[in-house]
């Protein structure tokens, strides 16, 4: 078992331990303060719903069992090969950055969403429409820290497992954000018609 393969899963850990925490914190202080649970994903009995929860439990097993297999040190099998220029101490030191600038984004957002925050849809409650701070110039900045935890992730394990796992988590994403979309249209009607004519999904001024 390589040392170095050991301090980059400390590293990822951390990363996941830090997202982890960030949101069960933010879910049992909302959840104490207004009485409803903020995590509704698990809940909801719609078709689309549903599939998006087994598919957010079955990556979250994948990268568990990824991030155990890179530490252990399984790099001489087709996919964990590490891309050569990225393997080293200044690329986990610029994956840390990247994972922590990530979760300072998903902090940053859960703040400025109060208690509107939601983990899936809330058709129950319904929530303000917010569009100050970071929301002013990208509609899910939640989404876009969690899109730099996984690059932080694979700078560390700069492996095409962990890419694939990168990029099914953001096709996944997507489904999602339509999905979110969709409902928030119906709900607020011209006022986030308005709102997506002037910002962004997750990068300001580019997508």
């Amino acid at each position: 078992m390589n040392q170095f393969n050991i301090f980059e899963g400390i590293l990822v850990c951390i990363l996941f331990i830090g997202y982890i925490l960030l949101w069960r914190i933010k879910q049992k202080l909302q959840q104490a303060k207004t009485g409803i649970d903020p995590e509704v994903v698990y809940k909801d009995p719609r078709p689309t719903q549903r599939y998006f929860a087994i598919l957010m439990r079955v990556m979250t097993i994948l990268v568990i069992i990824l991030i155990l297999l890179h530490t252990l040190g399984v790099d001489n099998v087709p996919g964990f090969y590490k891309i050569q220029i990225l393997d080293h101490l200044l690329g986990d030191i610029f994956g840390v950055i990247t994972g922590f600038l990530g979760l300072t984004l998903c902090f940053i957002a859960q703040k400025t969403m109060g208690h509107s925050w939601r983990v899936g849809i809330d058709e129950k409650n319904k929530t303000d429409l917010i569009t100050t701070g970071i929301y002013k110039i990208i509609r899910n900045p939640t989404y876009s820290g969690l899109f730099l935890v996984c690059i932080g992730v694979w700078l560390i394990f700069p492996t095409m497992f962990f890419l694939t796992w990168g990029l099914l988590f953001f096709i996944m994403i997507e489904f999602q954000v339509r999905c979110e979309e969709e409902y928030l249209m119906e709900t607020h009607q011209e006022n986030y018609k308005d709102y997506c004519s002037y910002t962004k999904r997750y990068i300001p001024y580019l997508y």
